[in-house]
C-alpha cells in the first residue's frame, strides 16, 4: 500500500468538507444556502478519491433540494450523477439518478422530461435486475402520466408496480 499523498489528503478533506455540507443540510430543515449546497454536490465529480461516496452524496443533495421545494437544482445535480454514474459504470446509481431527474421535471411540470428520464431508468432497472427500484419507476411514472390526465395508461403504470411489488 502507498503512503498518502499530498493531493489524496486534500482531495479527502474536500471530500469530507461536501459531505458534512450535505449532510448537515438535511438537518437545517431546508435553510442551507441552495447555491453553494448544488455547487458542492456539482464540485464532487471533481474530486476522485471515492466515486461511490462520491456520487451518494451527489444522489443526496439531489434529495435535498426535491424535499425542499428546488426541484431546477435538483434536475442539475441530478444529470450530472447521471452521467458520473454511467462514467463509473454504476448502472444502479444511474438508474436512480434518472427516477430522481423524472421527479424533479415532473415537479417543474416537465412531464416529457420526466417521462423520458423513466423510461430510460426503467430499462436500467430492468437490465439490473432490480425490481424495487423498477416498481418505484412504474410508480412515478403513473404519477406523471395522471399530472397529463392519462388516467387509463397511468392505472397500467401502477398496476404493474403492484405486480412487481408481489401486491
Amino acid at each position: 500500500m502507498s503512503p498518502p499523498t499530498a493531493k489524496s489528503n486534500a482531495s479527502d478533506g474536500k471530500l469530507v468538507k461536501a459531505e458534512a455540507l450535505i449532510l448537515d443540510a438535511f438537518k437545517s430543515g431546508g435553510s442551507a444556502d441552495p447555491r453553494l449546497l448544488e455547487a458542492t454536490a456539482l464540485s464532487l465529480v471533481t474530486i476522485g478519491e471515492d466515486r461511490p461516496r462520491q456520487l451518494k452524496l451527489m444522489l443526496d443533495a439531489v434529495r435535498f433540494f426535491y424535499v425542499n421545494a428546488q426541484p431546477d437544482r435538483g434536475i442539475n445535480v441530478a444529470e450530472q450523477s447521471r452521467n458520473f454514474a454511467l462514467e463509473i459504470a454504476d448502472s444502479v446509481s444511474a438508474s436512480i439518478a434518472l427516477t430522481l431527474i423524472g421527479v424533479c421535471a415532473a415537479d417543474t411540470g416537465n412531464l416529457p422530461k420526466a417521462m423520458e428520464a423513466y423510461a430510460d431508468g426503467l430499462s436500467l432497472a430492468q437490465k439490473n435486475g432490480d425490481t424495487i427500484q423498477e416498481s418505484k419507476i412504474w410508480h412515478n411514472l403513473g404519477a406523471a402520466l395522471i399530472y397529463s390526465g392519462l388516467f387509463n395508461e397511468a392505472i397500467g403504470c401502477f398496476s404493474r408496480a403492484l405486480e412487481i411489488a408481489g401486491g
